[in-house]
């Protein structure tokens, strides 16, 4: 069950041309509160969560100027220079966990004397990100092999900052009094943890914060670029450009009872050379054929790389970041014909080779109860067939203009080699990607009336099942099943500045289900949401 509601204000400062020069400045704050509460079945029990008043803050900061030099005598030469600034903040004062396990003796659920039966958590992260980045483009046409010919270059800087605290307590009952069936059968929490209760006899308030549940965290990225796009007089584009990325990744995990310990440091150094090329024949008006190749990285987030525990709110699991994790490189390989229809729609189908180095994979850890972690397998190869739809209605009857319909399909084979150290504890060294689903389908039925300011979308969107954990040691892998999931969007302009929008999420509101082997290991349904909103654009 979740309530909540999130606010957004923004300021801005629309384009304001004086001469050749002209500038955006934004700032946006967003307030995001939620309550939640959250019950999940699995073998033996049943856990009930409680997340009161968890609340989001950002406040994003943007500045771009862009400079014309045509009165420099630079003719078609734009510097376009750009700041952001995010603050995003994020508290979970006072979360709840218990759980409550079945007593044949009693026949009915009793609270739980595990040691992980209850837990009271105060979470704080703090993440600060500075965006620099300065881009030059120069257009030249007067060629005799080119109708035009764009250069453009620049450089940018990514300064990352992260500050992630958790302090947990739980009660304690280490004798008979705090396991007496008649108190542990009490229906409610506040009945079972009265005051009378808190004693040394009965249950005791203790802190169990962990040694590795406080990191801060840093990155830093420098990168410039190179990239030239030319129209061929022949019916060719030729698009090809070079990226290269200095990146550094720090993470210090460190107890906050004793900062005299040895923190555990990750760090990750990198220089990477992105290439990236792409090929297209224009056919004739209607269709054309791209072939692009480009080499791209993956890269830990930093909370992947501290052993401080997280919450994965989508596979609904804990998650012990590794910091030992590397970077992953993908080399992508795609060949596209799209076809224009009645000038408008259009339609494509796709081919893709997708190879992974060092590719990341969520891993059950070995000895703990749904307890994740995350290891680098030696490489993976995604290759298959996509097909893309959009077509408006009017075929049907000429009052659908406004009317549309969009799919999207893909069929994936996937592969993963496993490094050696892997072999032993990896279940299965023959298997596909974890996170890989064989199929991916999204449609979508829309009406969009652009003069009314009304617009609706409904959505359906399905995958195949996919590998949500690597099993270990014996243990089988864990699969995600399929589940379709319904969404639908109105949007509506009351005035000029003025629009009303309505959100429906996950309307089918079907079980998530996690199966490991034959058996059912966890399931849950995300609910329904409902979203209202009002934006007004000011002036």
């Amino acid at each position: 069950i979740e309530q909540g509601h999130v606010a957004t204000v923004t300021e801005a400062f629309a384009p304001e041309w004086i001469g050749t020069h002209g500038r955006y400045w934004v700032d946006k704050t967003e307030v995001d509160v939620l309550d939640a509460v959250r019950m999940v079945a699995a073998a033996g029990g049943v856990s009930v969560f409680a997340h009161p008043r968890a609340s989001k803050r950002g406040r994003t900061v943007s500045d771009q100027i862009i400079v014309d030099m045509a009165e420099a005598g630079l003719g078609g030469l734009e510097v376009d220079w750009r700041f952001n600034y995010t603050n995003a903040v994020r508290e979970e004062p006072d979360s709840r966990f218990y759980r409550y396990d079945f007593d044949p003796s009693l026949d009915t659920y009793v609270f739980s004397s595990r040691a992980d039966g209850n837990q009271r958590r105060w979470e704080a992260l703090d993440e600060k990100t500075y965006d620099y980045g300065l881009d030059l483009t120069h257009a030249l046409t007067g060629f005799d092999w080119a109708s035009e010919l764009i250069l453009k270059g620049g450089i940018g800087f990514t300064d990352k900052q992260r500050d992630s605290d958790i302090r947990r307590f739980r009660f304690f009952g280490g004798n008979a009094n705090a396991n007496a069936h008649d108190l542990v059968s009490l229906p409610s929490l506040e009945d079972i943890f009265a005051p009378e209760n808190i004693e040394p006899d009965v249950f005791e308030i203790r802190d169990s914060t962990r040694p590795t549940d406080n990191y801060s965290a840093a990155q830093e990225v420098t990168a410039g670029y190179l990239m030239a796009d030319a129209y061929l007089t022949a019916p060719f584009r030729i698009m090809g450009g070079v990226r290269l990325e200095q990146n550094e990744q720090r993470v210090r995990t460190y107890n906050v009872f004793d900062p005299n310990l040895t923190p555990e440091i990750a760090l990750i150094e990198s220089d990477d050379v992105l290439p990236a090329l792409s090929i297209t024949w224009f056919m004739d008006d209607a269709n054309q054929i791209t072939a692009a190749m480009s080499q791209t990285v993956s890269r830990p987030d930093l909370k992947e790389l501290s052993s401080a525990p997280y919450t994965d709110d989508q596979r609904d699991v804990e998650v012990r970041g590794n910091p030992f994790l590397e970077t992953t490189d993908i080399v992508n390989f795609d060949l596209r014909w799209q076809r224009m229809i009645d000038g408008v729609d259009t339609f494509s189908v796709a081919v893709f080779y997708k190879d992974f180095t060092n590719p990341i994979e969520f891993v059950t850890l070995p000895g703990t109860d749904d307890l994740v972690t995350l290891d680098n397998a030696e490489s993976a190869t995604n290759y298959g067939l996509e097909v893309e739809l959009r077509r408006g209605l009017t075929f049907l009857n000429e009052d659908w203009y406004d009317w549309f319909f969009a799919m999207n399909a893909a069929w994936i084979a996937s592969d993963i080699a496993l490094a050696a150290d892997s072999l032993n504890v990896n279940t299965n060294d023959s298997r596909p990607m974890q996170g890989q689903s064989p199929w991916v389908v999204n449609l979508q039925f829309g009406y969009d009336n652009a003069a009314s300011g009304r617009s609706a979308v409904l959505l359906l969107n399905s995958a195949g099942e996919r590998i949500s954990e690597v099993g270990t040691f014996g243990a089988p892998d864990i699969y995600e099943q399929p589940v379709d999931q319904l969404y639908f969007v109105y949007r509506h302009r009351l005035l000029e500045n003025l629009d009303f929008s309505v959100r429906l999420q996950n309307i089918l509101d079907a079980d998530v289900e996690y199966t490991q082997g034959d058996e059912i290991t966890r399931t849950y349904t995300n609910g329904r949401l409902i979203s209202l909103g009002l934006k007004w654009t000011g002036f």
